[in-house]
């Protein structure tokens, strides 16, 4: 059968056929080519059909004038922009095709047509650092490591709920097609009070968490 090949070069983004079709400019909302300059991640679903993310570290100027920033989204032929902004972490899909955008304090989960965000706040409200997330290979299970925890938001329900949830949970609650199980927060991993460790990046590995800690930098004393 017939393959395709994406490839990012600074003016333009691709689609490359191996068996010598003319190569297909992906373009962008506005009609302007698409640029490969400042997509640092492209992360696609195993799912089908076509559904690929694209996120940018840094903004580009299309040929028209118009900033290319944030995270895109191919579906099919069809190229929507999913955020302007520039803080964006990672893009990820889990095993039903729920894209994940992760951003510094939030969370924004994308099911279908529905796009839900979730605000991880402490008790006193203030917004949490969404350092990375990680989704379960084959169960709804995302991992998203803060500087101190690792929490699993389980949108099958199984995991208990025991986890400080911020504004947004509801819209969460509301992801699941009626009769489904709600999704739980849980609290997978907490580092005592004490601890200058902080935590870096996790990665679910089969049905374990595996993650990084990283020790604060040290000042050098004569």
């Amino acid at each position: 059968g017939t393959y395709r090949v994406l490839v990012g070069a600074e003016q333009s983004l691709r689609w490359v056929y191996p068996n010598g079709a003319r190569p297909e400019v992906v373009r962008g909302p506005s009609g302007a080519p698409l640029l490969g300059q400042g997509i640092t991640e492209i992360v696609a679903s195993r799912r089908q059909p076509l559904d690929v993310a694209l996120r940018m570290a840094w903004p580009a100027t299309q040929p028209d004038g118009r900033i290319q920033s944030g995270v895109y989204r191919l579906r099919g032929n069809r190229v929507q922009q999913l955020t302007s902004e520039r803080g964006s972490t990672s893009v990820s899909y889990g095993p039903d095709g729920t894209l994940c955008l992760a951003e510094s304090a939030s969370l924004r989960l994308f099911s279908d047509k529905t796009d839900a965000t979730l605000e991880l706040t402490d008790a006193q409200g203030n917004a949490l650092d969404v350092r990375a997330s990680s989704w379960h290979s084959w169960q709804p299970m995302l991992a998203i490591a803060l500087e101190d925890e690792l929490l699993v938001l389980d949108l099958s329900g199984k995991l208990p709920d025991d986890a400080q949830r911020g504004s947004g949970w509801s819209q969460f609650v509301g992801l699941r097609a009626p009769g489904q199980p709600k999704p739980t927060l849980h609290r997978a991993l907490r580092l005592a009070a004490s601890s200058k460790q902080r935590i870096t990046r996790v990665l679910w590995h089969g049905d374990r968490l595996v993650w990084t800690l990283q020790e604060p930098p040290r000042m050098l004393t004569r």
